[in-house]
């Protein structure tokens, strides 16, 4: 028993000989508010995007950094986003915006849902005649409702021939994405 004191009177006094040197100096961290962005945001493919968010603080303006970024890809280091999509997102994955503190490396940070869309995402197709040739158009219901006059030559580089009768529209799932997709082909009877 005596062997268990001693042990323990042994240990108590070296913890009392460790100083503690630590640095109990705080300070403040100074915010940044962002706003002018919403939660979820659905772009269109090919059509630029701008967004311009407002940034409150009393950080100093050449002490700030900026990053926009989908997962690990970063999009624009500049203030106001201006990019165009060329992709639709495989996944939900989040933009973000980060404003980035220089001087302590601190980030502040707004999260936000997004989706990529086709412009022929929804619309109508139009297989018709102009000048006694098969023309397929399509009249998008995306931002802007744009109209393509004859999507199927811009799309293929050829012109269709023969005598415009349907569209046909089989959508399938991709074996390694699990994505669903859809396929329109033109139907054309030639004499």
């Amino acid at each position: 028993m005596k062997k268990i004191y001693y042990l323990l009177f042994l240990l108590l006094g070296l913890a009392s000989c460790i100083e503690d040197n630590g640095n109990y100096e705080y300070t403040t961290l100074k915010e940044a508010k962002i706003s002018g962005l919403n939660d979820s945001y659905r772009f269109v493919l090919q059509q630029p995007t701008v967004l311009k968010p407002t940034i409150t603080t009393d950080i100093d303006a050449a002490n700030l950094e900026y990053c926009w970024r989908i997962s690990n890809d970063t999009l624009s280091k500049e203030k106001d986003l201006s990019y165009t999509f060329v992709n639709t997102l495989t996944s939900s994955n989040l933009l973000i915006f980060e404003v980035i503190d220089k001087s302590n490396r601190v980030r502040y940070t707004k999260r936000m849902n997004v989706t990529v869309v086709s412009p022929f995402q929804t619309g109508w197709l139009m297989l018709g005649s102009v000048a006694e040739k098969p023309v397929l158009s399509f009249q998008s219901y995306e931002e802007g409702n744009t109209y393509y006059p004859d999507v199927y030559n811009t799309v293929n580089k050829e012109s269709l021939s023969g005598t415009p009768n349907c569209v046909k529209q089989l959508i399938y799932q991709d074996v390694l994405t699990g994505g669903y997709y859809s396929r329109v082909t033109p139907v054309c009877h030639i004499s």
